[in-house]
């Protein structure tokens, strides 16, 4: 990198410094400022490829400054349309657990209940997350909603890195490709949008992208970092258990990789980590009707995507079922469907439209993904189908398109190398 390059990323990370310090002036908040400049740190001294990544994290959180100022114009209230799900399924729930406290903590069994009999609140992990925030922001100076945003933004930095790694490690790319990876991840349209809400998506992709890390990459204190994968899974979707079992254990043992990357356990501890977290989903699966509970999510999405999508996906969630199911996948794929009704929609709208056009690419990748037997395409499909399946979300969206970035490039290599053949 050249002189020029250095100084002007510099600038730009300076110039971001004194605005959130501006925006906290603005405000009144400094709160904010302190998460920020945490975040910073961490980023500038403990990962690799710090210019890079500390660049990404202020990008975003100038978009995030932007957007809350923006919804302020528009709604009068730094929330989506005014106050959705970011503050009904989020930052409600966590002050009531701060006013109540004690009787939420009574037991596990008050836990499970509220995570089974609440749809809205099945994300009780990042409830406890935004709680920590608002209990620090008592004692420091006061809470604002953007904190934790600020806080997604630090996850995604760490994701798009991840993602950089898995690219030059588990694909092969070169480094410039995998930069290239790195800072796609951190600013397509959809992941930033869905990141600058309080929801808990960020913090989730990253329990997701962080087992297939450790799982394709040799990383020391594997068997530590897959207790901290499923005890986060558990704190943050506990019905996702199954399938993140499946990816960790079933599907690597399939792998020719698996005897590359495994021969270092000890099978036998390996076969008690697999039977305890087995025995410990068929007892939830058993007590709390987690089966029945899916089927009702199902119901309970496609009821809100009826009533609240547009026209074309209203048709589509009021189709028979054997039309529905077939259905769902394509409307997943076009969704959130590009519209230019409003500056946000377009901006997301936008991204879809990207996505679409390089749609064909990523499924040539998955497609030789799957007959390279590459771990990726095969975590891309089991989620893919249980997305398509349960919620066509655009918010869980975000992960396929995640992994998707690198499946891409790998699609489009193989479409380059078969042009060049035919033009020879």
């Amino acid at each position: 990198m050249n002189n020029l390059k250095i100084k002007l990323i510099l600038s730009f990370n300076f110039i971001t410094l004194i605005s959130v310090y501006i925006f906290c002036l603005y405000i009144d908040i400094f709160y904010p400022f302190t998460v920020y400049l945490f975040c910073l740190f961490v980023l500038a001294f403990l990962f690799s490829s710090r210019l890079y990544i500390c660049s990404l994290f202020n990008l975003n959180i100038l978009f995030n400054i932007a957007l809350n100022r923006f919804y302020l114009y528009k709604y009068g209230s730094p929330y989506y349309m005014g106050g959705s799900d970011d503050l009904r399924s989020f930052e409600v729930p966590a002050q009531q657990l701060i006013n109540g406290f004690g009787k939420a903590m009574n037991s596990f069994e008050v836990i499970i209940s509220i995570i089974i009999n609440n749809p809205t609140s099945s994300n009780i992990g990042y409830i406890f997350i935004v709680a920590f925030f608002m209990k620090i922001g008592d004692y420091i100076d006061s809470y604002y909603t953007i904190v934790p945003i600020f806080f997604n933004s630090f996850i995604l930095s760490i994701i798009s890195l991840i993602n950089k790694e898995i690219s030059l490690k588990y694909f092969k790319f070169s480094l410039h490709r995998s930069y290239t990876i790195m800072i796609i991840t951190a600013i397509f349209p959809l992941i930033v949008f869905m990141n600058s809400h309080v929801f808990r998506d960020t913090l989730f992709n990253l329990t997701l992208i962080l087992s297939i890390y450790i799982t394709v990459i040799q990383v020391r204190l594997k068997l530590l970092w897959i207790f901290s994968i499923l005890f986060s899974i558990c704190f943050l979707r506990i019905e996702y258990l199954p399938l993140i079992l499946f990816n960790l254990f079933i599907l690597p043992q399939y792998l020719d990789f698996s005897i590359k990357y495994y021969k270092s356990f000890k099978m036998k501890l390996l076969y008690i980590i697999i039977f305890i977290f087995s025995l410990f989903t068929i007892l939830i699966l058993y007590k709390y009707n987690i089966i029945e509970y899916v089927i009702l999510r199902i119901q309970y999405y496609d009821k809100i995507r009826s009533e609240l999508s547009g026209k074309f996906s209203n048709y589509i969630f009021k189709l028979p079922m054997y039309l529905r199911i077939p259905s769902k996948f394509i409307f997943l794929l076009i969704n959130p469907t590009p519209s230019y009704g409003s500056v946000e929609q377009s901006y997301i709208g936008t991204g879809t439209l990207i996505q679409l056009f390089f749609t064909p690419v990523t499924f040539i990748g998955i497609y030789l993904g799957l007959a390279n037997k590459n771990y990726i395409a095969f975590v891309f499909v089991l989620l893919f189908l249980m997305i398509g399946f349960i919620s066509v979300d655009s918010r869980h969206k975000t992960f396929l398109l995640i992994i998707g970035i690198p499946l891409t490039y790998y699609g489009y290599d193989y479409l380059k190398s078969q042009y060049k053949f035919t033009l020879k």
